[in-house]
């Protein structure tokens, strides 16, 4: 940037023009960062894929950070699941997983202080979850109950951490 004076208004071009240009704003096209690298792709937005996945998570009753962990867990059995645990779009980062569990509680609960209280909201979905006729038996045949056996031999300790909060795997 260049003061606006007699003396630089005399020597530099673009200060003698009618409008003059103070600056010179160069852009070039390259990154000044790496941006096909594990790091980089650290930094991608979640996919609305995901988002989804973590809200059923939440729906089920778990906080950010178990939520958090139970995605890992599910990453890390899949084949390439090392190359998607440095994915951003696949794996956020706990603190955005805090944001999209906020964003869900008050898209779900909304806040205490506004119209409704959360007694309220709680009462309507209770009504809700009798109506749908939540807490019924989950297998309906012994063939369902045989496939989640072999579920279970395969990776225990996920199914252990994901039945506290009824996950289907």
């Amino acid at each position: 940037m260049k003061k606006l004076t007699p003396d630089t208004i005399r020597k530099d071009e673009f200060l003698k023009r009618p409008e003059p240009l103070q600056g010179i704003i160069k852009i070039r096209e390259g990154h000044n960062h790496q941006t096909e690298s594990f790091d980089a792709l650290n930094y991608l937005r979640v996919t609305e894929e995901v988002q989804r996945q973590f809200e059923e998570y939440f729906k089920s009753g778990c906080g950010a950070s178990q939520a958090h962990r139970i995605h890992e867990d599910k990453l890390m059995l899949e084949d390439d699941g090392i190359v998607k645990m440095a994915n951003g779009s696949l794996n956020p980062k706990l603190r955005t997983v805090t944001y999209l569990h906020t964003k869900w509680r008050m898209s779900e609960y909304g806040q205490a202080w506004l119209e409704k209280s959360s007694i309220e909201v709680l009462k309507a979905k209770q009504a809700k979850y009798e109506d749908a006729g939540k807490g019924s038996s989950k297998y309906t045949n012994s063939e369902e109950k045989k496939n989640n056996n072999k579920k279970t031999q395969i990776y225990p300790a996920l199914v252990a951490r994901a039945s506290q909060y009824s996950i289907d795997i």
